[in-house]
């Protein structure tokens, strides 16, 4: 008799905390992550389908099925892994973006079953003879953000190769084990005993998370979105701002996000989420899978809180958490006894995306659209470059549960309208003085010193707040006419 050998593994603490919340809801689609890259150009769709079916063997990420045992959770590769490539022609239609985007919603929004799968789609769309779409929707227990840009990037080196009739690069995939043994190697290290001892003591007094809305529920399956593409010229403002307040392009819009939590808010101990890479080796820069984090970052913030003192503050916490970034969330809410049940370790989540590769297919200039990062809580700010790597990109995503499209659209207007007040800001401003209001709903038009600087927020402070966090709220009702 012959012993079947076991080539499943144990899972990585990234792995362990989708595979539970999936778990728990196993129809719903929050976990799916997706974008589509635009080629600018002509495709041999035969040639593609060869790249991508190259690529896809080469990450093995890809092959992963996800079974419950006696001992937990394990992955292991499928003995059949064949999967589809869809192509689909939608040059015919009137509006071929928006069938496209049509097709695309409906794959989104299909839950993925760990333990059969395939748990990802390819899509190859003819939108025009000289413009592509190539769709990939993976459930995250697959692919993080960066593996996307790993992915990409071979498929386009594969595909020019093949296009040019040049040999083909050598993978640089290393294996999806890579991560979990990386992982065991730090788990067992001091610095592991560092970062919790780190983390524990940073939270050993942590407030509860404040949110721009009240309550909590489950990521939905889609989620509402803003966006917003700040131009070239804006975005090196941004930049000259934070040179001169201390810091730099990134800190001063995660110190607007954190201003506005608490002018909205009226809290003064603030903890954002920050997604990391947690990805510290050579060999993970180069291993395709799912290794990303969500830790928090906690500001103290007061209406005498200046825009340099800030900023600077925003600074030296983002290098605190990038400096400790292996450390799971997950074993951290553990640490804290905040697992299950509504209570959480973070308030918005400030996505900081770094990379802004576009690579070209066959010659061909691209264009990435990011779709979806995963689930979405709460209020999630994707911060990012701009196609080209022209501006800046900025995308607001609410849980629909726990906003309305109106409360979403007000949320990102008033906190862009902060960011540009703190992006002409002297460095000594207290947050106080900064205004909620639109240009022309009153206060924000008065001239900065007519704004009476208190150590404390004053009524109108108070009031700006109230009608930031609720603008649709009645507010006077006389003769039976109401206004908000």
């Amino acid at each position: 008799m012959s012993v079947q050998e076991d080539t499943s593994s144990p899972l990585t603490g990234a792995q362990q905390g989708l595979w539970f919340a999936q778990r728990l809801d196993p129809a719903n689609a929050a976990y799916n992550t997706a974008e589509y890259v635009e080629i600018h150009g002509p495709v041999d769709t035969a040639l593609f389908e060869t790249a991508l079916r190259r690529t896809v063997g080469e990450a093995d990420t890809f092959a992963l099925r996800f079974t419950d045992t006696a001992d937990g959770p394990r992955s292991a590769p499928a003995a059949d892994d064949d999967w589809p490539l869809h192509l689909v022609d939608v040059s015919g239609e009137a509006d071929p973006r928006a069938a496209a985007e049509a097709w695309i919603r409906a794959d989104m929004a299909t839950a993925a079953d760990l333990g059969e799968g395939p748990l990802f789609t390819h899509a190859l769309f003819t939108v025009a003879p000289d413009r592509f779409f190539w769709f990939l929707r993976a459930h995250h227990i697959l692919l993080d953000g960066y593996s996307y840009k790993l992915v990409a990037r071979r498929l386009s080196e594969v595909y020019t190769a093949l296009a040019d009739g040049r040999e083909v690069p050598r993978s640089p995939f290393a294996p999806v084990s890579r991560l979990l043994d990386e992982e065991a190697a730090y788990r067992a290290s001091d610095r592991f005993v560092r970062d919790r001892a780190h983390w524990t003591g940073r939270f050993a007094d942590a407030p509860g998370a404040t949110g721009l809305t009240e309550g909590t529920a489950p990521p939905a399956a889609s989620f509402l979105r803003r966006t917003t593409l700040l131009s070239a010229a804006d975005t090196e403002r941004l930049a000259a701002a934070a040179a001169r307040l201390g810091g730099a392009r990134n800190d001063l819009v995660v110190a607007a996000v954190a201003a506005y939590l608490h002018r909205v808010t009226a809290q003064r101990d603030i903890v954002l989420g920050l997604p990391t890479m947690s990805r510290l080796g050579s060999t993970a820069l180069r291993t395709p899978g799912t290794a990303s984090n969500i830790l928090p970052l906690r500001l103290a913030v007061t209406p005498a809180t200046t825009a340099g003192d800030l900023i600077k503050a925003v600074a030296a916490g983002l290098r605190d958490v990038r400096r400790h970034q292996q450390y799971r969330a997950e074993d951290l809410r553990r640490d804290l006894r905040l697992v299950g049940g509504a209570r959480r370790l973070y308030g918005p989540v400030v996505n900081l995306v770094p990379f802004d590769e576009e690579p070209p297919f066959g010659g061909h200039r691209t264009t990435s659209h990011h779709l979806s990062g995963g689930a979405v809580e709460d209020l999630q700010i994707n911060v990012r470059p701009g196609a080209g790597g022209e501006g800046l990109w900025i995308a607001f995503d609410a849980n629909p549960a726990l906003y309305t499209e109106a409360e979403l659209d007000d949320h990102q207007r008033r906190l862009l309208h902060l960011l540009d007040q703190l992006a002409e800001a002297d460095a000594t401003l207290p947050l106080a003085r900064t205004s909620l209001l639109l240009p022309g709903e009153g206060r924000a038009d008065a001239p900065a010193d007519s704004i009476r600087t208190a150590p404390d927020a004053d009524l109108a402070a108070r009031f700006e707040a109230r009608a930031a966090r609720t603008p649709h709220a009645v507010a006077v009702t006389c003769e039976g006419a109401s206004l908000t």
